[in-house]
C-alpha cells in the first residue's frame, strides 16, 4: 500500500517586520514628499539670483514639482497596484533621491527645473505606494494609529518645510534643501527592503499612461501660458500657441477618458455630487494657500528685505494655523455638516485674503502680513478637512485608494495653477523696480482674494449638508 504523501505547505504570507520602525520609515518617505512642496518657497529669491532666472522661470521651481506630482499621482497609484506596492515605493525613492542629487548640483535653470520635475515623478510613485502599504500591512488599532500619525506628519511637513527652507537658505545654502533628501532616501531604501514584505501586484489592471500624459501636458501648457502672460502679455505668439495647445490637449484628454474602459478618473466619482464638491473645494483651497506662500516669500525678501530665515519664521504662524483650522473642522464636521463648515472656512479664507493687500509692503515686524495670512490659513485648513470628508465619504471601500489619489491630484494641481496665476500678475515687477514689484505683489494678493471668493461661492453651492458618519472609514488626506 503506497505511503500517503504529506500535503504541501501552505503559502505563507510574510509578515511586516518591526512594525514601529517600518511605520517610521514609511512616514519619513511621505515627509520628504510633503516637505519638498514648501521647502523651496523661501529659497526662490536666492535660487533666482544664483542661477540668473528670469521672472517667468521662478514659479516653475515649485510648479514643476507639484505639476508632475499631482498630474501623475493617479498613474502612480495604479502602477503600485499593478507592480506591487513595495517595488514601486523603492523605485520612486530611488528616482526622487537621484533627482535631488541633480538638483543640488544644478548650475542652470533648465537642469534645476528638470530635476524638480523628476522629483515630482518620484513623489507620484512614493506617496500612493507608501499609503497603500500603511493600509494593507497594519491592522486594527495599529492601523488607526498609523493613519493618524500619517495625517499629522503630512500637516507638519508643510509647516516644517518653510522653516527648514529658510534656515538652510540663510545658512549653508539652498542646495542643502536637496542634499538633505540623500541620506534619508538611502536609509529608507535599505530599511524598506529589509522590513517590508514583497507582495505581488495585480497585473490585470490597466495603467492609463496615455491619459496621464495628456492630462499632465495640458496642465503644463496652461501653466506655461499663464507665466508668459505675466512677462510678455496676452497677445504674444508664445502665449497664443501655449493656450491653444493646452485647450487641444485638454479636449484630447476628455475624449480618451470617455472612450477608455478604465478611465484615469473614475466616472462614478465624477457623477457623485459630494465627491465632485470635495474635489473642487480641495483644488480651490490649495489655489489660495500655496500662492500666498509664494507671494509672501517675494514680499518679505525682495520687497521688505528680510533674510530667508526671517521669512521662514514669519511663515510659522500661518503653517500652524492650517493645522489648527483642520483640527477645528474635525470637531465641527459631525455637528454642522459639510456645507456650513465649508462656508465658514471659505468666508474665513476670503477675510484673510482681502486683508492681505492692506498689510502693505513696508515696515519692520510684518504684523499686517502675519495676521491676515494666519486668518486665511485657518480658513484653508477648515476647507481641507471639509473637502476630505466630502470626497472620501462618498467613496466605496474598493474605491478609497483611487479617490484618495484623485483628491491629492486636485490638491497639487490647484497649487500649480494658483501659483502660475499670481506669478503672472507679480512678474512684471521683477524687471523694473522694488516699488513696482511691491505694487504688483499687492495686485496679486487681490487675485488670491478673488480666487478665495470663487471658492466660497462654489463650496456653498456644491457641498451637501451631509455629516460624516463616525462609524465609517474616511480616507486620509495626503
Amino acid at each position: 500500500m503506497p505511503q500517503a504523501t504529506k500535503p504541501g505547505p501552505k503559502a505563507v504570507v510574510p509578515a511586516l517586520r518591526r512594525p514601529g520602525v517600518a511605520l517610521a520609515v514609511l512616514v519619513a518617505t511621505q515627509f520628504m514628499v510633503i516637505l519638498d512642496v514648501t521647502v523651496m518657497n523661501v529659497a526662490i529669491p536666492e535660487i533666482g539670483r544664483t542661477l540668473s532666472m528670469d521672472a517667468s522661470q521662478l514659479p516653475w521651481v515649485i510648479t514643476a514639482y507639484t505639476m508632475s506630482f499631482g498630474g501623475l499621482l493617479i498613474l502612480g497609484g495604479r502602477l503600485a497596484d499593478r507592480m506591487g506596492h513595495k517595488r514601486v515605493l523603492l523605485a520612486g525613492i530611488v528616482l526622487f533621491t537621484a533627482a535631488s542629487a541633480v538638483g543640488a548640483t544644478a548650475n542652470h535653470p533648465a537642469l534645476l527645473l528638470t530635476a524638480r520635475s523628476i522629483q515630482g515623478v518620484g513623489a507620484a510613485m512614493m506617496s500612493p505606494a507608501a499609503l497603500a502599504l500603511v493600509n494593507t500591512e497594519f491592522r486594527g488599532a495599529l492601523r488607526t494609529r498609523a493613519l493618524t500619525i500619517w495625517g499629522a506628519v503630512a500637516g507638519a511637513g508643510a509647516a516644517i518645510g518653510v522653516v527648514l527652507g529658510g534656515a538652510l537658505t540663510s545658512g549653508p545654502g539652498w542646495r542643502w534643501a536637496f542634499l538633505i533628501n540623500l541620506p534619508v532616501g538611502v536609509l529608507a531604501i535599505i530599511a524598506i527592503a529589509r522590513l517590508v514584505p514583497t507582495r505581488p501586484g495585480d497585473r490585470s489592471r490597466a495603467l492609463g499612461v496615455t491619459n496621464a500624459i495628456l492630462g499632465t501636458s495640458a496642465v503644463a501648457a496652461a501653466i506655461y501660458a499663464a507665466s508668459e502672460v505675466g512677462v510678455d502679455g496676452l497677445s504674444t505668439t508664445a502665449t497664443t500657441i501655449a493656450s491653444a495647445l493646452a485647450a487641444t490637449l485638454a479636449v484630447a484628454f476628455v475624449v480618451v477618458e470617455a472612450k477608455s474602459s478604465e478611465p484615469l478618473i473614475a466616472r462614478r466619482l465624477l457623477t457623485n455630487r459630494s465627491a465632485v464638491a470635495g474635489l473642487v473645494t480641495m483644488f480651490g483651497a490649495t489655489a489660495v494657500l500655496l500662492p500666498l506662500y509664494f507671494l509672501g516669500s517675494i514680499n518679505l525678501q525682495d520687497v521688505r528685505g528680510y533674510s530667508a530665515l526671517q521669512t521662514g519664521l514669519a511663515f510659522v504662524p500661518a503653517a500652524l494655523a492650517t493645522i489648527f483650522g483642520a483640527h477645528i473642522a474635525g470637531h465641527l464636521a459631525p455637528r454642522i455638516g459639510y456645507r456650513l463648515l465649508g462656508a465658514i472656512g471659505a468666508i474665513t479664507a476670503v477675510a484673510g485674503c482681502v486683508l492681505m493687500p492692506w498689510g502693505g509692503t513696508d515696515g519692520g515686524i510684518p504684523l499686517g502680513f502675519t495676521a491676515p495670512f494666519t486668518l486665511a490659513s485657518i480658513g484653508v485648513g477648515i476647507l481641507f478637512v471639509t473637502a476630505t470628508y466630502s470626497t472620501m465619504g462618498a467613496a466605496a471601500e474598493y474605491d478609497a485608494g483611487l479617490t484618495s489619489a484623485t483628491m491629492s491630484s486636485s490638491h497639487e494641481l490647484g497649487a500649480s495653477l494658483g501659483i502660475a496665476l499670481v506669478a503672472a500678475v507679480a512678474a512684471p515687477g521683477f524687471t523694473t523696480s522694488p516699488s513696482d514689484l511691491a505694487a504688483n505683489v499687492v495686485d496679486a494678493y487681490w487675485v488670491t482674494a478673488v480666487v478665495a471668493a470663487v471658492v466660497a461661492v462654489a463650496a456653498t453651492l456644491l457641498l451637501t449638508a451631509h455629516r460624516p458618519d463616525p462609524a465609517a472609514h474616511v480616507g486620509t488626506f495626503h
